[in-house]
């Protein structure tokens, strides 16, 4: 029987690749546009973002005071 990782690994390689993507899928392309139409992916990421927490990807924790968490660029 294959590793938890290993079948990911195998789902991962076999999952839909961009020329099977219906053709008239919506992507925004600037943050206000985004903004507009949450409803086509708000609900994916909290679902994405929920998988990751359950898998331990990350773990959320307090920013270090006086500190920014993203840097200019």
């Amino acid at each position: 029987m294959p590793s938890t990782c290993l079948r990911e690994s195998l789902e991962y390689l076999n999952r839909a690749t961009i020329s099977s993507i219906e053709v008239n899928t919506w992507v925004s392309r600037t943050y206000i546009e985004a903004m507009k139409q949450p409803d086509l992916w708000w609900e994916p990421m909290a679902t994405k973002i929920s998988i990751l927490k359950e898998r331990g990807v990350f773990e959320v924790v307090s920013r270090p005071q006086g500190k920014n968490v993203v840097g200019l660029k």
